[in-house]
């Protein structure tokens, strides 16, 4: 059900009168207020000393920068599109929209109500104007590319297209001589947004209306032009011109900043930072490329007009020069340390982002025209590599999980009685894909798990991957679409239904661990593998140093801690010994990795201390026992095999670390 609509000055107010900015580590809180040279252009007229930083601003700032946003699509005249945004504090994507064709601006997808992903999705609105249209608000683009060159000069990138990771977002925020261009660039583009989406600007003679709703704004196939990441993340492909700073309005506000009030309560639709846990780093855009790191620039700040000086004004311009003289030098001061802290970061070794490899193969065939297949052992990316390659590309997800039992009549839909004991029809995921895709929307169908379904879906998926020419249609009396083809058709006979749409608005991938080890249904079949025209591919294990990146960010420490090291030396001996004995019933994967980490950390959490050291020998042990070792090791008889079971906790005690 969808609830009330919420007016502008709750919505607004609850992006203002949040207590406390999570994603900076509790550094901006609810009373801090923006420096004069920080105001929005559009602040000409407000009174110097009582302009209020919004946290709810704040924390849609810092998560855009985190790379929250994992995918954008919108209409030609960019009046209406659509945001897919991660959420913080789990592992769930939120689809949130934006309509602004009226003189309202319309925000849908907030199921908890006006939570800081509104600004979130109003700060991507108007990148997409200016980066489609050449205009827009110039103003707050302008500022959120600052923003963006000043984080790469005190910590730069391995790649433009992609965010920072939480620590070090958390680290830009604090009040050092080296965060000074980067927190002043956070209070510009919060006062800029705090306009933006407050008035339709130019024009700020009149407020505009913001109105929040729990289901989307648009329909299902509205908002179809992608806006790629490099667009929202990389500062470096604009052109400069395009970004000059906005003419200050003529006319002046008549609000004035909504009072301080306790309005937050627990409105936001993730965790909170404390407590949640830690976001999953394998969700995150990957890049395509890996171009160098950036050269630090020199801040780029949005010039805002001075009115004339009264004569009550003059006898103070002294004054303001030397002051202005003053701020200038802390500045150069800051640009220079800032260079200084970029060029010692540039020297340090950059690991590889973690799966771009896997990542780029899946991305090229997903650009290639037809179905792709992907195989591989377990815990290797390929579910999620394939879902995050279509939301990357702002495509639509349709998700099937197979199983024993699984046959191609449920993946197509089936008739169920509703409350009046009368039957009817109820689509499955292939006829919701279908459906989807013959009103005009891109979707990605994933055959998640293929090897596990009924033999039967294995002729079901060839005939869906099958294509037909305008005259193969003609000739089978099918009307011909009026988009060109060629063609896939589904046939639904239990609603005696026949979607037709062309293959450019679909994509099909399919997963499955092939093997001795997985005896599914047979994918053997030549006439089966040969119609994955896109790929037909095999996903390697990760690189121990992969697997260290991907630790490090479940884990919330360093790629070269010792908790990490130690992990990954007793998968790999555990490996080893599997190669070589074959007794497992399976092997260690990166699953159990990351809850192995995770319970190791509770445990040092709570372990006696010595000498100002926690030990963790135990807990490592204990945590292995706990996790993982009776779910690998065999059983003789009723119970387990001692031999095995004895030889997994020799392995783990010979790498367990001392101290954390």
């Amino acid at each position: 059900m969808t609830t009330s609509s919420i007016l502008r000055k709750d919505t607004i107010t609850c992006l203002m009168n949040k207590k406390v900015c999570g994603l900076s580590g509790d550094i901006y809180l609810r009373g801090h207020r923006i420096q004069p040279d920080n105001l929005s252009v559009y602040n000409t007229q407000r009174s110097k000393t009582d302009s209020a930083l919004g946290m709810g601003f704040v924390q849609a700032i810092l998560a855009v920068l985190s790379g929250a946003v994992r995918g954008c699509t919108f209409d030609d005249d960019t009046r209406t599109g659509k945001v897919t945004i991660a959420s913080l504090g789990a592992s769930g994507m939120y689809q949130m929209s934006w309509d602004r064709r009226g003189t309202d601006l319309l925000l849908g997808g907030f199921i908890n109500g006006p939570a800081y992903q509104a600004a979130m999705v109003g700060l991507v609105m108007e990148v997409v104007r200016s980066t489609a249209e050449s205009h827009g608000n110039n103003a707050l683009v302008s500022a959120w590319y600052t923003l963006l060159r000043q984080m790469d000069a005190c910590y730069p990138r391995t790649d433009t297209s992609m965010g920072w990771d939480s620590r070090t977002i958390r680290t830009a925020c604090e009040n050092t001589a080296a965060n000074t261009w980067i927190r002043k660039a956070i209070e510009n583009v919060a006062d800029e947004l705090y306009f933006a989406m407050c008035y339709p600007l130019p024009d700020i003679s009149t407020i505009r209306g913001v109105f929040v709703q729990e289901s989307s704004v648009l329909h299902g196939h509205e908002g179809t032009t992608r806006l790629l990441s490099n667009e929202l993340m990389n500062p470096y492909t604009v052109d400069e011109r395009d970004m000059a700073g906005a003419k200050a309005p003529s006319t002046s506000p008549t609000e004035t900043r909504l009072p301080d009030g306790d309005l937050d309560g627990d409105l936001d639709i993730d965790l909170d930072v404390d407590t949640a846990p830690a976001c999953d780093p394998d969700t995150k855009t990957p890049p395509t490329t890996a171009p160098a790191a950036p050269k630090s620039p020199k801040p780029a700040r949005v010039r805002k007009p001075k009115p004339e000086p009264s004569s009550a004004e003059e006898s103070t311009k002294k004054a303001d020069a030397e002051r202005a003289e003053v701020t200038r030098k802390e500045m150069a001061a800051a640009d220079a340390k800032a260079a200084e802290h970029a060029a010692a970061e540039q020297k340090k070794k950059i690991l590889p982002v973690v799966g771009t490899s896997s990542y780029e193969r899946i991305n090229r065939a997903f650009c290639r025209p037809g179905g792709l297949f992907l195989y591989g052992e377990t815990a290797t990316g390929k579910t999620m590599w394939s879902k995050q390659v279509a939301i990357a590309n702002g495509w639509g997800l349709e998700i099937v999980v197979f199983k024993p039992g699984v046959k191609d009549e449920h993946v197509y839909g089936t008739s169920v009685q509703n409350e009046d004991r009368r039957w009817e029809w109820r689509d499955g995921p292939v006829v919701s894909w279908a459906r989807r895709a013959s009103k005009g929307e891109k979707v990605v169908l994933i055959l998640d798990e293929l090897a596990r379904g009924h033999k039967s879906v294995a002729d079901g998926v060839m005939d869906l991957l099958n294509t037909y020419t305008a005259d193969e249609l003609s000739a089978m009396g099918i009307p011909i679409p009026e988009t060109a083809g060629p063609y896939h058709i589904v046939r639904v006979f239990d609603t005696m239904e026949t979607f037709v749409f062309p293959i450019d608005l679909v994509k099909i991938i399919a997963t499955a661990n092939l093997g001795d080890s997985y005896q599914g249904m047979d994918l053997s079949d030549p006439a089966f593998r040969r119609r994955w025209t896109a790929g037909f591919y095999q996903l390697d294990p990760y690189t121990p140093q992969e697997l260290a990146q991907i630790l490090a960010k479940h884990l919330d420490i360093p790629a070269t801690h010792a908790l990490i090291s130690a992990l990954i030396r007793a998968d790999q001996e555990v490996q080893a010994y599997q190669a070589k004995e074959e007794s497992l019933v399976m092997e260690t994967n990166l699953a159990i990795l990351i809850n192995w980490g995770i319970d190791v950390k509770r445990w040092a959490a709570t372990a006696t201390k010595t000498r100002g050291r926690v030990q963790i020998k135990d807990a490592f042990i204990t945590a292995a026992k706990d996790v993982w070792i009776d779910m690998v090791c065999p059983l003789k008889g009723s119970r387990r095999d001692q031999t095995v079971f004895t030889a997994l906790v020799n392995i783990v005690t010979r790498h367990a670390p001392e101290i954390l």
